[in-house]
């Protein structure tokens, strides 16, 4: 659990500064988007991890998903791979981790500069970290999330 928020707060991190998703402001009017069969064979070939959920999508997360399509063929190898790792994750994310993750890319957008850069600061201090410690840590936040005997009594 805490691993799947932990990586929808990275993939929040991730959007947040990217400038195609931090200068849209949350659900606006857009077009009608195409259906994935009016795709090109790049977008799908791109946009492949989503491809079971496009017919559900708004038109909103539609059009940022081709504009981030657009962009793909210009990104580094390795950056074409974790975006696709990226996608294949929010796929398999269940939908409430997905709003859940959204609501807090939201509060981080809310958030003042200097907060925002020092939560990617600590971020970025915690990508450094050896696995190890990152399991230590997960393990200690699981160990907080997880309601305890005592709660479990008092709240049948």
């Amino acid at each position: 659990m805490a691993r799947r928020i932990l990586r929808g707060l990275s993939l929040a991190v991730l959007l947040a500064s990217s400038p195609a998703w931090s200068t849209t402001q949350g659900p606006t009017v857009v077009p009608p988007q195409p259906g994935w069969s009016q795709l090109t064979q790049e977008q799908r070939r791109i946009l492949a991890p989503l491809a079971d959920s496009w017919g559900n999508m708004e038109n909103y997360r539609r059009q940022k998903w081709l504009d981030i399509a657009k962009r793909y063929p210009r990104l580094k190898p390795e950056e074409q791979a974790r975006m696709q790792r990226r996608m294949q994750e929010w796929h398999a994310m269940p939908p409430e981790d997905r709003v859940r993750v959204r609501q807090q890319y939201q509060e981080f957008k809310r958030l003042p500069p200097e907060k925002r850069d020092e939560v990617k600061a600590k971020w970025e201090t915690y990508k450094q970290l050896p696995e190890e410690e990152k399991l230590r840590l997960k393990q200690k936040s699981e160990a907080k999330s997880a309601p305890s005997d005592r709660n479990i009594r008092a709240n049948p």
